[in-house]
């Protein structure tokens, strides 16, 4: 079975970008392409930065005409601002659609199960898990790891957030930072919802995952976030395979 049609299947995916298929194998492209369930769809508003290796997608922008390239989307880093000024293709605008198999009809007592698996009892709806080497998001039953990188102040510091909240002097400690504890919100705040795009989480619109709580005096986070281990014995419980305490 081709791997990419298993991804997109068990990821319920609709649309995909051109740049996400960009790391499949061709063979495997063509596959789906030449069978038809991979057919083009409209340009989607948001673009990928190429200028490095992370390829930020990218919502803000302007289009600009230049001189020997035609129309190009013009816009400042939303991770790296050092990078100053960057430009790219509107083709990486560019999506396909996928035709999913269609689903046999259940009867109702399967599908009220089916509906329990995506959104388990005893898990909240959204959330963050700390993974120990990474961070991972969960909502309305998608799992994912989000690919931050060991060095960001997101990653030093969210996981803080697992028992307590933070004042501001302890944002600074925890991010190793000189700077004001709102910068250093913001720019985790910014880091969150950019790699929450990336994984295509696209229902997410919050901008302040982290914010300050004038009446408690500290900062908060909006959505919890749980250790791996206390993820696992929700999830086991909901399966009916946990035996702890």
């Amino acid at each position: 079975m081709n791997p990419l049609y298993n991804h997109l299947v068990k990821n319920r995916t609709k649309k995909i970008s051109d740049h996400e298929l960009s790391r499949w194998p061709a063979a495997q492209i063509d596959e789906l392409k030449n069978g038809n369930q991979l057919i083009k769809a409209e340009n989607s508003n948001r673009i990928y930065c190429d200028s490095c290796e992370e390829s930020c997608p990218i919502d803000d922008y302007e289009i600009i005409e230049i001189h020997g390239k035609g129309q190009m989307a013009a816009f400042t880093c939303p991770e790296k601002e050092e990078m100053g000024f960057q430009t790219v293709s509107l083709s990486r605008r560019r999506q396909w659609r996928f035709i999913a198999p269609k689903k046999r009809k259940k009867t109702s007592k399967v599908a009220v199960k089916k509906s329990e698996v995506n959104e388990p009892s005893g898990i909240e709806e959204t959330f963050f898990v700390f993974l120990g080497d990474g961070i991972a998001f969960y909502s309305k039953g998608e799992f994912r790891k989000l690919p931050f990188q060991p060095e960001r102040q997101v990653f030093k510091v969210l996981p803080k957030f697992i028992d307590c909240s933070m004042t501001s002097e302890e944002v600074q400690k925890y991010a190793e930072s000189n700077d004001k504890a709102r910068s250093i919100v913001h720019n985790i705040n910014r880091s969150i919802l950019s790699r929450l795009k990336k994984a295509e989480f696209s229902d997410i619109n919050c901008k302040k995952f982290v914010y300050y709580d004038d009446t408690a005096h500290s900062y908060q986070i909006k959505f919890p976030i749980i250790t791996h281990e206390q993820y696992k014995v929700l999830k086991a419980k909901h399966d009916g395979t946990y035996y702890g305490g």
